[in-house]
């Protein structure tokens, strides 16, 4: 029966040794990203329910058109509707 001798070194550890490297930064990416997706969802909402349905369709590919028709005036009803 041989032995063999495996030798380690301290370059091979993964885990983190910077204190920088376990900061906070993607918590808070990530609370700052579900706050921006609901506030996004909360503007396409109020964009449909102002009567711009062409403009929440597009918004789907372009969220920023969300934001445009959230702040957009109602949409006026049709005449003689």
């Amino acid at each position: 029966m041989h032995l063999v001798a495996i030798e380690t070194t301290a370059d091979t550890q993964d885990t983190p040794t910077d204190a920088s490297a376990t900061s906070g930064t993607g918590i808070v990416a990530g609370v700052g990203a579900f706050v921006f997706g609901l506030l996004s969802l909360y503007c396409g909402f109020r964009t449909w329910k102002k009567g711009h349905k062409a403009l929440f369709v597009v918004g789907l590919f372009v969220p920023v058109l969300w934001f445009i028709g959230a702040l957009m005036k109602p949409k006026s009803p049709a005449y003689g509707a």
